[in-house]
């Protein structure tokens, strides 16, 4: 499935990704029964990819780079997170998906969080 088959979620589909792929849609189906499926096995397989948090050798430059990672991945036009997050609402395998990926995306960056818990910031301070 290409960034475009991802889309938005409603223009999301089945037939679209056979089309796409030249598969006939019938082996598609036999594989995933439903976009939320197809989006579930793409999530899975994202899991696999050795994701770090940036690395910028400061904290804040470190929060910012995340930050602006997360953001560009909800505004990027097609937006795989957006079709991904609707999916989940119609999906339980989907939803399920969905929850491994960011709670292993989250574990990793536990470091993040251990060392923003290290200080104490005031709004005048820079980190």
């Amino acid at each position: 499935m290409s960034r475009e088959d991802a889309g938005t979620a409603p223009s999301l589909s089945i037939d679209g990704v056979a089309k796409r792929s030249g598969a006939h849609r019938a082996t598609v189906y036999r594989r995933w029964r439903d976009v939320g499926g197809l989006l579930a096995d793409l999530i899975e397989a994202a899991g696999e990819i050795d994701w770090q948090p940036p690395d910028t050798g400061s904290l804040r430059g470190d929060l910012t780079a995340l930050n602006q990672e997360i953001q560009d991945s909800l505004v990027v036009q097609p937006s795989f997170a957006v079709a991904l997050m609707a999916a989940s609402f119609r999906s339980e395998q989907a939803a399920r998906a969905q929850t491994r990926l960011w709670a292993d995306r989250a574990a990793t960056a536990a470091v993040l969080a251990a060392a923003a818990g290290a200080f104490s910031v005031s709004r005048e301070e820079d980190v």
